[in-house]
């Protein structure tokens, strides 16, 4: 069904039948409350954290001491917690393209797609799409768009904010989708499917998006030196800082390990988040700003506990931006959420032998 618009809150019965059958759907449509109560919106994404991520996050960032933590995470005080379920239209198990689509359309959708009901449509493009709050807001409110992330720009969660693809890993064609919306702020990794394969690059259409982001008024970045040198200048801001994606933070402050050597002055969530805020505040319309720590997912999945831990700590660094910017100021809206959880137990053990050394002393 296309081209349908339910401007009013109510449940919907969706009925579509042929000889063989008839198939419904009942859509719950939720109203938005009395006028806007937010004039800014930040949604922190932690890819694939779990509850046990932020305990181990804690313990590793602040101790724990005779039974009790030395500090709390600035997750921590959020005034209202809650737990949600993110699940598909056709599996128990998501995946990050549908779980963050869900956020960023309010409706669900099927494992792998940004933005669309799927179909039968062959291609990619062709399935009935979604309005995305990036569209909604830019449209109605004239709202600029922030989409941070230390993942490929491309991947699925920032890709949320702007595309309509059955397939997340369509990269080439969701950097068309960036550029057809421009949000002010991109910043991120994945350079490759930005430039043709002439210039080294993955994309066979020959278009250099980086120089037509350029010819659009957007400023481009490549180290955490020039993002910096942008604040206060930029109006519009591209930054891409890797090939693939930005370098953890245990790598990058630590152990100078994955790819640090070949992008030694790679920005961290915290350096981009105040990139972002400078453009974006200075819109008196306000403000949608998404910020993805995705290496606790990536990290998670290969069973990369350590790492995973110091990037959930690093969106914790984040967040405390954000809170410090939001301030007193009570217009911005902050929102930390997971798109779903990695298995990852906190686990411990009693040493006997250490027991009886402390019985000797």
């Amino acid at each position: 069904i296309r081209d349908v618009s339910l401007p009013a809150a109510g449940s919907y019965v969706v009925e579509a039948g042929t000889d063989a059958g008839v198939a419904r759907v009942t859509w719950e449509v939720f109203a938005t409350g009395n006028g806007a109560r937010a004039k800014n919106v930040i949604l922190f994404i932690g890819d694939g954290m779990s509850m046990a991520h932020r305990t181990a996050a804690r313990i590793v960032s602040k101790g724990l001491v005779e039974g009790r933590y030395s500090g709390e995470l600035a997750i921590d005080d959020m005034p209202h917690m809650a737990l949600v379920s993110t699940s598909g239209t056709d599996s128990l198990v998501t995946d990050s393209a549908n779980s963050a689509a869900a956020y960023t359309t309010g409706h669900k959708s099927c494992v792998n797609a940004l933005g669309v009901y799927c179909s039968r449509a062959k291609s990619n493009l062709g399935h009935p799409r979604v309005e995305t709050i990036s569209e909604l807001v830019k449209r109605q409110r004239n709202m600029s768009i922030g989409d941070v992330t230390n993942t490929e720009i491309e991947d699925a969660t920032p890709a949320s904010m702007v595309a309509h693809n059955r397939l997340r890993a369509d990269y080439n064609n969701i950097v068309k989708s960036f550029f057809a919306l421009q949000p002010e702020v991109i910043l991120g990794g994945g350079t490759p499917n930005f430039l043709p394969q002439a210039a080294n690059g993955k994309r066979t259409d020959g278009e250099d998006y980086i120089k037509k982001f350029q010819e659009a008024g957007y400023t481009f970045v490549r180290t955490k030196t020039e993002l910096a040198a942008a604040n206060g200048k930029a109006t519009k801001l591209l930054g891409l800082f890797n090939d693939a994606n930005i370098d953890g933070a245990l790598d990058r402050f630590f152990l100078k390990k994955g790819t640090v050597s070949k992008f030694p002055d790679q920005p961290d969530l915290t350096d981009q988040v105040r990139s972002a805020l400078d453009i974006l505040s200075k819109n008196e319309n306000g403000f949608v700003l998404m910020v993805e720590s995705g290496r606790i997912d990536k990290y998670s999945h290969s069973l990369d506990w350590e790492r995973a831990i110091y990037d959930t700590i690093m969106l914790d660094n984040a967040v405390k931006v954000a809170k410090e910017f939001a301030g007193t100021r009570n217009d911005t809206l902050i929102i930390v959420v997971a798109d779903h959880a990695h298995a990852v137990s906190v686990v411990g053990t009693y040493n006997d032998d250490r027991a009886g050394d402390q019985l000797r002393e």
